[in-house]
């Protein structure tokens, strides 16, 4: 399983990508789980923390529509601690 934090910034507003707010979807392999934004000059740990934010969102349950891929994530998590 790979999670990933995806700079979207260009594909979305046709902006530049680099500095200023920038926006980033986050997916659990293909599957896109979560969207955010983060300033760039804020620094990798805010940009973490703003994912971390994102995945525990209650209302991000909407895109996520496989649930025995949340069982599967859950079931991980549980195992590996």
């Amino acid at each position: 399983m790979s999670i990933i934090i995806q700079n979207i910034t260009e594909r979305d507003t046709h902006s530049k990508y680099g500095r200023g707010l920038q926006h980033y979807e986050l997916r659990i392999n293909q599957k896109v789980i979560a969207y955010f934004t983060h300033i760039f000059e804020e620094g990798l740990g805010a940009c973490l923390r703003a994912a971390a934010y994102a995945a525990d969102d209650p209302g991000r349950t909407e895109v996520v529509d496989d649930m025995d891929l949340i069982r599967d994530i859950v079931g991980h998590t549980r195992n590996h601690r």
